[in-house]
């Protein structure tokens, strides 16, 4: 395996590893020679999705509809002709893009309209597009362009398409028009002169593995955005609205491309580790963080989403907040930035603490998760979180020169790892029990959380690990990813 990030940074990229929201096989292909050392490109970059230029254009025809000639005349400079009312042709852009699209019609048949259409997913290819807004609403609708003679067209800021690999263009009057330009203007990593150029990379000699490695940095790019480009909420009744103020500064990480362009500080716990793994973008994580403090409440309690969904009720997601703070400060040493958050970081650690039983245990009552509601009570997964929190926050306390502090987080993370080894093992299946309720204990098992573990139990759960494809022991689980289907499902929040 050979990899440009230092020691420091090796523990940072196997999280990048699990990430994905493009499987290999929805990749545009990819070149099958390597390069040879010091020949031409490092063999890495045929890996890299990001591109290196703001200006993007479609690759091939996905399909045609109705009286449509000469389909992909379009792609190479040429003029593609669409008559008749329902005549479509769909373009693929080879991988997720997210941006303004633009097109160009040389010409028509006197006045016309136009409907344009997004999709993520070759499934929902149609003429309308798919769904972004959340709500009741299963499909978000065609833009409508008018066109009369030559003219050229690119989308409003707030028609901003946050994600789409597919962009059907088709006739919805009844006579002619000549497309002969279409192309997309890229708005992830608004900061970064030449997406492309990621500050680290990986390479090793597994196809799949460098394949998944950089579909997860490239998911994360896609989820760097301005914020003020963020999903305005509530929806408007048709289309869409990406002009929502989500947040402070100039780049922000949000929890996906398409939706909810939110900040959900749950997705803060993989994507912080991974942009820095990738990019050396810190800036976006602060930017994160800073807007999540802003809105915590008088209680101490921290946001289950940022602006505009303004959500609350999330115990797992406040104490995210929480231990994503560790992650930026250990990546950058922002002393001034911690110092301005730490009255609130205080004030949340006391809020969750509130919450802890006679048993020295989380029991949660804020019950909101990533798609899912959680039972409430003892839950294994608040639980070491916790942990962290103070494992870690004891670490800020004492940069903040609060060795008093320092010390009762570090006494309190002793206490709660006791705990949690305490009601939460199950020496019959040397796995955890992932709930306890005061009525019962769910005996469903989960692996052993890293960190809270003694050596001799890592081990045996570990080793006691069942694989999912073939119900035999395996050393370690499949990785599992945001999204490994081409269209993201809707959130359940």
């Amino acid at each position: 395996m050979r990899t440009s990030v230092s020691r420091r940074h090796r523990g940072v990229v196997a999280v990048a590893l699990g990430l994905s929201a493009l499987t290999a096989a929805q990749a545009a292909p990819l070149a099958t020679a390597y390069a040879q050392p010091g020949r031409g490109p490092a063999p890495w970059e045929r890996y890299n999705f990001s591109p290196s230029s703001r200006t993007l254009h479609p690759v091939s025809v996905f399909k045609s509809s109705g009286a449509v000639a000469d389909p992909g005349a379009v792609l190479k400079g040429g003029t593609t002709s669409l008559s008749g009312a329902g005549s479509s042709v769909t373009l693929d852009f080879g991988k997720e893009v997210s941006g303004l699209t633009t097109l160009h019609f040389a010409g028509s048949d006197g006045p016309q309209k136009v409907g344009v259409a997004f999709s993520e997913s070759s499934t929902y290819v149609d003429t309308t597009s798919d769904a972004s807004t959340g709500g009741p609403r299963s499909r978000d609708g065609a833009l409508s362009v008018d066109v009369d003679g030559a003219t050229s067209y690119t989308t409003p800021a707030e028609l901003l398409r946050g994600g789409f690999r597919y962009l059907t263009i088709f006739l919805s009057s009844g006579g002619r028009v000549d497309l002969d330009k279409v192309s997309l203007y890229y708005t992830p990593a608004p900061t970064m002169k030449d997406p492309s150029k990621y500050a680290n990379y990986f390479y090793s000699s597994d196809d799949l593995l460098n394949r998944v490695w950089y579909a997860g940095a490239y998911t994360v790019q896609l989820n760097t955005i301005s914020p003020k480009t963020g999903r305005v909420w509530e929806p408007p009744a048709a289309l869409w609205n990406s002009t929502g103020d989500i947040g402070v500064g100039d780049t922000i990480l949000v929890d996906g491309a398409k939706r909810d362009r939110t900040v959900w500080p749950g997705d803060l716990g993989i994507e912080i580790p991974s942009a820095y793994a990738a990019f050396n973008d810190t800036e976006s994580a602060r930017n994160a963080l800073t807007t999540v403090y802003q809105h915590q409440r008088d209680t101490g309690e921290l946001p289950y989403a940022g602006p505009e969904l303004n959500k609350y009720g999330s115990d797992t997601y406040h104490l995210w907040t929480l231990a994503a703070s560790w992650d930026y400060y250990r990546y950058t040493g922002d002393a001034r930035w911690l110092s301005g958050v730490w009255d609130r970081y205080r004030k949340g650690v006391d809020f969750i603490t509130q919450k802890m039983d006679d048993k020295g245990l989380v029991s949660i009552t804020g019950t909101s998760d990533s798609v899912r509601i959680l039972a409430k009570g003892e839950n294994l997964i608040a639980n070491v979180l916790m942990w962290r929190v103070l494992d870690t926050g004891s670490r800020l306390a004492k940069a903040q020169g609060d060795d008093a502090l320092a010390a009762s987080y570090a006494e309190r993370a002793a206490a709660l790892r006791t705990a949690i080894n305490t009601n939460f093992w199950d020496e019959a299946a040397a796995r955890t029990s992932s709930t306890r309720t005061r009525r019962s204990t769910r005996r469903r098992t989960t692996p052993w959380p890293s960190g809270t573990a003694s050596p001799t139990r890592g081990r045996r759960a570990a080793s006691a690990r069942p694989s999912r494809a073939t119900g035999t022991r395996s050393p370690r689980p499949r990785p599992r990813t945001r999204a490994t289907r081409e269209s993201s499902p809707d959130r359940s929040r």
